[in-house]
């Protein structure tokens, strides 16, 4: 009986995971891990040009917070502070029903311009995927992947990032345990 070649999609994640549960992954500190792990998911050939976490907090001060990555840019941190009324980008709209019914969230053309949170947008980008996080005990929500690629991402990428987020979003609430 021959013996087949995995596809071509089980590679990179299982190189991506193995890092992520790995030495070098466990020591490093949040947007460490969002940089480090957008430079592999490029490295690895898929169209990523922004990568981002969201979260809730507990602060007094600040509803939810986000880090976005994007190439040869540093890691930026959004908070996004508590006010009288919860702010929209956070508490209603697609995104938060994506979030509560867990459910992935597809945006493209017109939705993805009118996306409010704005670790989330970017010039040229065409398609944004996020999926939300497993852990809903942990304070990471959702993990976005988005690219500028014209014709967005294909299947095989977005199984990719289905396998990866839950990883990604583990490894940030250890990290911010270890942290805060």
């Amino acid at each position: 009986m021959a013996m087949t070649k995995p596809s071509a999609a089980k590679e990179p994640v299982d190189t991506l995971l193995a890092w992520l549960s790995g030495v070098e992954g466990r020591a490093l500190d949040e947007a460490a891990l969002v940089a480090g792990l957008g430079g592999r998911l490029r490295a690895a050939g898929l169209p990523v040009d922004r990568l981002a976490a969201l979260r809730w907090t507990l602060h007094p001060g600040v509803l939810a917070a986000a880090m976005s990555w994007t190439p040869d840019r540093p890691v930026q941190i959004y908070d996004r502070e508590h006010g009288f009324e919860p702010p929209a980008a956070f508490a209603v709209g697609r995104l938060h029903d994506a979030l509560v019914m867990c459910g992935a969230l597809n945006l493209q053309g017109e939705a993805l311009s009118l996306v409010a949170i704005e670790a989330l947008r970017g010039d040229g980008l065409v398609e944004q995927v996020i999926l939300p996080c497993a852990h809903a005990d942990g304070p990471f929500r959702a993990i976005a992947f988005a690219t500028a690629q014209r014709s967005g991402f294909i299947p095989a990428e977005r199984a990719i990032f289905e396998r990866v987020a839950p990883a990604l979003a583990a490894r940030l609430c250890a990290a911010g345990r270890r942290t805060g």
